[in-house]
């Protein structure tokens, strides 16, 4: 199995990284481009419903190992929007390697609900009278296909002095969702669990 960088595993598999953690960015919600902040749900313009379509959670089908470095040199903090915030106590650090060893996904449960026949749908349902300024609304910004999650991984962190940064950083971690974290060591740590908060999303651009 090999192991791949997080921006090569990003590249090959078509996702693309969270700018802030955000419960509310699900499968079936259009999003926009620049922030992907949520602006609207598909199933309440093409179906008149309040809420989004049914989705189901799988293992997400990545079968490298993903390894993502982050200098942390002169940094005392580390936010992965939709991973891990480390809100000090890294100052004794020079870098931090996650090893992600699980990923899963939450995606649309229907096949009628994939791109092609919902593009069929969008088109028919913009020729309508009185649907021209929504179109314009959410016109080249992005609809969000599946979620990404990173369930489980390790974060060695580096320090070249050996500094407990356990003891330096234990009580400003915060995770997402409902994961656990366990030390291994005073600069290894192990995460599993979060299947609430993503790191990353599949899109396509309406």
């Amino acid at each position: 199995m090999a192991s791949l960088p997080m921006q090569q595993v990003l590249r090959k598999y078509g996702l693309r990284l969270l700018p802030i953690s955000d419960e509310g960015v699900v499968p079936g919600i259009v999003c926009a481009r620049k922030r992907l902040q949520p602006k609207a749900s598909l199933e309440q313009i093409l179906e008149g419903k309040t809420g989004v379509w049914p989705t189901r959670l799988v293992q997400g089908l990545i079968v490298d190992n993903v390894v993502w470095e982050k200098s942390l040199s002169g940094k005392g903090s580390l936010n992965i929007p939709g991973i891990i915030d480390i809100g000090g106590g890294l100052s004794g650090a020079q870098k931090g390697t996650f090893s992600i060893s699980k990923v899963t996904t939450r995606q649309l449960d229907s096949a009628a609900l994939m791109e092609a026949s919902l593009r069929v749908r969008l088109n028919e349902w913009r020729a309508q009278p009185g649907h021209r300024p929504m179109w314009r609304q959410i016109d080249d910004e992005l609809f969000v296909e599946s979620i990404w999650f990173c369930e489980e991984y390790s974060l060695d962190l580096a320090t070249g002095s050996g500094a407990n940064l356990k003891a330096e950083v234990a009580g400003n971690i915060t995770v997402g969702g409902d994961a656990e974290v366990k030390w291994t060591s005073t600069t290894t740590l192990k995460v599993k669990g979060n299947t609430k908060v993503p790191f990353a999303v599949r899109v396509w651009q309406i």
